[in-house]
This record gives structure tokens, C-alpha cells and sequence, in this order.
């Protein structure tokens, strides 16, 4: 089977612990509850696409255990492609630990075997990644990476990269191969400041842009994004919500829908528009893969919402 957009990287499941404050060094707080999600970048992101009504497909592994073949439902109930989506026997399925407060913030404990089940690149089915018409990726494996862009390249197919500062810290002399072979870059605030040690980010914009991709969307967070084109850069404010309960996977759902919008044949600034709404929906509710729906991002939009400063 083919997926319009297939991405690479790692899935979980999160244990979200639910307080009021974070606790400080050698005190105690309590717990106001416990939740499980789905969680992992490229999963949080292939999800997001599927709920955007796009066919996604993901590319990676979990263990041959209950989370695994949770994970693996959860995929197959979004109507997502598994072909590519391995249960292995000789690992196990990553579990993390996520405490988001009474704002909405979170702070994040990964589970080692998150690297453990990071597909090699002898392990990537070549006309997957070319059957599909977006490759995505956030490169945690860089060889693997390289290898899945250069076969999108060489099949005339767009590359998407989710840039976080984990990936960045490697350099430019390192990772600029793999900026050149991407169309959509996706930086984070941390990746983007990282990589262009600048802290302006028009001027980080311009400088990743000015290594060739045909777009360039800086994720920063409450303060919104930037974009960048051919077309010149522009800041791109949040919609406000009624309430925000969690920020976790709200940059993932932003970069979702931002590509299969594109996909879809949206220019930039719509597909960021309503990627910027879609985010603002996805931090009401508790989980990494919070993300709306289609229709109800379109219903939000409708109602007229606020913009942030």
C-alpha cells in the first residue's frame, strides 16, 4: 500500500502526570491525575496528516509487546498505512514520562529505548519512500535520513524536515546535505537558533532559506511562526483558545498540517493559516496527538478567532 505523506522517526506511548506546579528540588507535590497517550515526533506528525485527511504512512518500530500493538491499532484506526511499521521482538516499546502544570507547560523524560527503535538504513523499503509524494522526517537518525531524501530526490518527490535542536547540535557541516535535499524546513525556535546562532528569527529564516529550500516555517511557540519564500519573511501570529491545557505535541500538529496542506495545493500562507489554527485547537485537550480534525479547524476558523500579539 502507498501513503500520500510518510514520515520517519520514533513512536511511544506517554504516561502524562498531571500537577498543579512543577515540583521543585527535594519537595513534594501532588499528582491531580495520571493519563496514557501516543506520543513520538514523526507519529505525532503522521497522525496529525491522517486527521487532516491525508493518507500518512509511518516508518518505524516498537516492540513486539502490548504497547507496541496498541500503537499499531492506534495507527490502523486513523486509516494510516503500516506497511512500513515493524513489532520486533528483540526490543521494546518506548514509554515516556510527560508532567504538564495547571498552564499547560510540560517537562519531558524520554525512555532510552526511543533510540533503540530507530530504523536503520538497511532497513528502509526503497519504493516506499518513492511511491509517496512527501518524505518526511525530524532525522534522528541522520544516515537513515539521508539515505530515504535521496531516494525522495531522486523520484522527483518533496522533502519535509522537522528541525529540533537534537538534530541541529550536530552542525551545518554535518546536516547541511540534508538541508539542501529538503523543500519544507520545519525548524523549531531551539533548532532554528541552534543552527544559525541567531536570535532573530527573520534573519534565521532568511539564512536556513538562503540553503535552498523552497520554504522555511520557524515553529516559536506563544510568539507564533515565521515563514519564509522566495516571497519575501513574515511573522505569523497564534489564534487564542478559550483555555490551554497542554502544549505537548502542538508543534507537531502544526508541521501536519502545514504539509498536506501544501499537499493539498494550498500556498504557504494558507497552509500556515489554518496549520496555526489546527496547533491552537491541538493544546485544549491532554496528549500528543491531540490534533483536530479538518472539519473542525474549518468550524474554529468560521467563528472568527482572536490572534495573539
Amino acid at each position: 500500500m502507498t501513503a500520500d505523506i510518510v514520515g520517519l522517526g520514533v513512536c511511544s506511548i506517554d504516561e502524562f502526570v498531571m500537577v498543579e506546579e512543577f515540583c521543585e528540588p527535594d519537595d513534594k507535590i501532588w499528582v491531580q491525575d495520571f493519563e496514557d497517550h501516543y506520543g513520538g515526533v514523526a507519529a505525532n506528525f503522521c497522525v496529525g496528516v491522517a486527521r487532516n485527511g491525508v493518507k500518512s504512512g509511518f516508518m518505524g518500530s516498537a516492540g513486539d509487546d502490548p504497547d507496541g500493538h496498541e500503537i499499531m491499532k492506534n495507527f490502523e484506526d486513523h486509516n494510516m498505512d503500516t506497511d512500513h511499521f515493524f513489532l520486533k521482538e528483540d526490543t521494546k516499546s518506548p514509554r515516556n514520562i510527560i508532567v504538564v502544570n495547571s498552564h499547560g507547560d510540560r517537562q519531558i523524560l524520554q525512555d532510552p529505548y526511543m533510540q533503540k527503535n530507530i530504523l536503520e538504513p538497511d532497513e528502509i523499503i526503497e519504493d516506499y519512500v518513492a511511491d509517496a509524494e512527501i518524505f518526511h522526517t525530524d532525522a534522528v537518525n541522520i544516515d537513515t535520513a539521508r539515505k530515504c531524501m535521496k531516494i525522495a530526490k531522486e523520484a522527483e518527490k518533496r522533502v519535509s524536515f522537522d528541525l529540533e535542536r537534537h538534530v541541529a547540535v550536530y552542525g551545518l557541516d554535518e546536516i547541511k546535505d540534508l538541508i539542501e535535499m529538503t523543500d519544507i524546513l520545519l525548524p523549531n525556535q531551539g533548532g532554528a537558533q541552534e543552527l544559525t546562532g541567531k536570535d532573530d528569527f527573520e534573519k534565521a529564516a532568511k539564512k536556513m532559506l538562503d540553503l535552498g529550500p523552497e520554504i522555511v516555517l520557524i515553529s516559536m511557540g506563544r510568539r507564533g511562526s515565521m515563514l519564509a519564500t522566495s516571497e519575501g519573511v513574515q511573522r505569523i501570529p497564534i489564534y487564542k483558545v478559550d483555555e490551554v491545557v497542554d502544549t505537548t505535541g502542538a508543534g507537531d500538529c502544526f508541521n501536519a498540517f502545514f504539509a498536506s496542506n501544501i499537499h493539498k495545493g494550498m500556498n504557504p500562507e494558507e497552509a500556515v493559516d489554518f496549520a496555526t489554527a489546527a496547533a491552537g485547537l491541538s493544546t485544549t485537550e491532554t496528549g500528543s496527538q491531540s490534533a483536530p480534525t479538518t472539519k473542525e479547524v474549518e468550524e474554529f476558523l468560521e467563528s472568527e478567532p482572536e490572534r495573539g500579539e
